[in-house]
């Protein structure tokens, strides 16, 4: 990208609107920060929590965080602990916070915090966009769309289940994921709904549920535009299949650890 495109882009609608998805979510992770501060205060904790050599920032990786920790300094160990096993938590989130630890070499829990901050303003944005073009669907032309925009960005963030974005989890990548891939594919551009795709099939099971969703809405619009050719749709949906390279990456790699492709249901 030349200076004189990236200036352009600097200036373009949609900077604009993750510039304020960006500032929306850090306002709204400052805000849950001062909550942690306030409650751990409040509230007695044990001293393995509030000692933990990472520092403070290890009480937002109680639970799940603690085993994607694991996995980001340790790596992947098929060792039963308590009836469970580090294999049941897939590689999106560890993959890509470890990555930067290795080139920062930054405390690790605060690179995941920084890192699900990011992606979920990413979410953001895309929650804004696809708000749009549901709102545009079944209400027609808008005459302030913006603020069904924001809207759907308040739901998101104000939503209970949505502290999970904030902590050492991988759900920031799955609901990007999820988001991104839906709105991609309501816009008909399937590698773009594909590679979101990929990211929520690499980051929880869940992810599967994306290609029946996308598929039932590329059919949908095959069928209203009076789509003829079998062809070009069967074409449409192997684009879809595609994104399915994140579980199977991740299939693969305990083929060749393990020799088992499916420990990951196993151990659900």
């Amino acid at each position: 990208m030349n200076n004189s495109s990236l200036r352009q882009y600097l200036k373009s609608a949609n900077s604009k609107i993750y510039y304020w998805c960006l500032l929306i979510t850090i306002a709204w992770r400052f805000l849950l920060e001062i909550l942690n501060q306030v409650q751990a205060h409040l509230y007695s904790q044990s001293n393995t929590i509030n000692t933990h050599a990472l520092g403070y920032l290890a009480r937002w990786a109680h639970w799940d965080g603690a085993w994607y920790l694991g996995i980001v300094l340790h790596g992947y160990n098929f060792q039963l602990v308590s009836g469970y096993n580090s294999i049941a938590f897939f590689p999106a989130f560890p993959l890509a916070t470890k990555t930067i630890f290795y080139i920062t070499r930054i405390n690790p829990i605060l690179l995941g915090l920084i890192l699900n901050t990011l992606v979920t303003s990413l979410a953001c944005f895309f929650m804004y966009k696809l708000t749009i073009s549901v709102a545009k669907k079944y209400n027609g032309k808008l005459s302030n769309q913006k603020y069904f925009g924001y809207l759907g960005i308040l739901c998101l963030l104000l939503y209970p289940a949505s502290l999970f974005l904030a902590a050492y989890y991988v759900e920031p990548l799955l609901i990007l994921g999820i988001i991104g891939s839906i709105y991609f594919a309501l816009e008909n551009k399937l590698w773009w709904a594909a590679a979101l795709m990929v990211i929520a099939t690499a980051s929880k099971s869940s992810g599967l549920v994306l290609l029946p969703t996308d598929a039932v809405i590329i059919v949908e619009q095959w069928r209203l535009s009076n789509g003829k050719s079998y062809k070009d749709l069967a074409k449409k949906l192997s684009i879809l299949v595609s994104g399915l390279a994140g579980l199977g990456s991740f299939m693969l790699f305990q083929l060749v650890k393990f020799n088992n492709a499916v420990l990951w249901y196993k151990a659900q």
